[in-house]
């Protein structure tokens, strides 16, 4: 408070008019810039009546008061901001198979809702994705289920389903469904070693009894989605919303029900602002009903 004073009477250089300003008494004004000028040890004006002067060393302090009070007013205003679930900053993580439709989806839907809210993206994938999770970079992810979650609270939302991927005008391109020895004599398009959906292909050759060895390795589903399309070779990948302009074909797999499952990740033992808690709870209602409507 007396920091404020302060500088109500510096800005005004008059004690009568910064009591006026600050609605206090000129003389409660006086005894709080004196008390403050014991506590520095030096006087901070030069006075002349009710006129009051900055001096030098009053003018420096003056300047460092300023920024001060401008931290102290933000520090609120963030404090603030963090207990209201309508306002703050979120930071989220989403796998890169989720940045076309579904998250932009979401995200526009819920800052309509809550247009006072901001986020912070990244996207990548599950392993690291987790990492950043647990060095505080995001406050929720949506990944896979963690291989490790001790420290990790995962929420399954919804199965991802996965299809074999062909170029436009291969031979099965036509096919309803395809199972995966339709494709074992095929040049195979991977994600490199890391990758969750890596880990989701390699499942399902091992539960088909069929090996599997890479032709091509890529970083991200777009690459891989590209490189099917570019005639180089088939993949298994989740849906992709530019197969036509890709120029590839996605076939179900047969037997049904080779998905992967998504969730919510968020650490455990650590508390969400209100923000984030109330994003969460948004996302695991709204992403259950959409899977459950397409």
């Amino acid at each position: 408070m007396q920091l404020r004073y302060f500088i109500a009477a510096a800005e005004r250089e008059h004690l009568t008019k910064a009591a006026a300003f600050l609605s206090v008494t000129q003389p409660a004004l006086s005894r709080a810039i004196s008390r403050l000028e014991d506590e520095l040890g030096s006087p901070l004006f030069d006075r002349r009546g009710r006129s009051i002067y900055l001096n030098r060393f009053g003018k420096q302090f003056l300047i460092r008061t300023r920024r001060i009070v401008q931290e102290l007013d933000t520090a609120k205003q963030e404090a603030e901001e963090l207990q209201a679930p309508d306002m703050g900053r979120i930071s989220v993580g989403f796998l890169h198979t989720l940045s076309t439709g579904l998250m932009p989806e979401l995200l526009a839907v819920y800052k309509e809702k809550y247009p006072n809210v901001s986020f912070a993206l990244g996207q990548g994938p599950s392993h690291t994705l987790l990492s950043q999770l647990e060095e505080g970079i995001f406050d929720l992810c949506l990944t896979v289920q963690p291989e490790n979650p001790s420290s990790v609270d995962w929420q399954p939302l919804w199965k991802e389903e996965l299809y074999i991927t062909l170029p436009d005008g291969h031979p099965l391109a036509s096919e309803t469904h395809l199972r995966l020895s339709d494709i074992q004599e095929e040049a195979f398009i991977h994600l490199k070693e890391g990758y969750s959906l890596r880990r989701s292909v390699e499942r399902l050759f091992r539960e088909a009894g069929l090996p599997l060895t890479p032709a091509f390795e890529g970083d991200e589903a777009d690459t891989a989605a590209g490189l099917v399309g570019a005639g180089l070779g088939v993949s298994i990948l989740p849906k992709q919303p530019t197969a036509r302009t890709l120029r590839i074909v996605q076939v179900p797999i047969q037997p049904s029900g080779s998905s992967r499952t998504i969730g919510l990740s968020r650490m455990r033992r650590s508390q969400l602002s209100p923000a984030a808690e109330a994003f969460a709870d948004y996302a695991a209602k709204h992403l259950g009903r959409h899977v459950k409507d397409r």
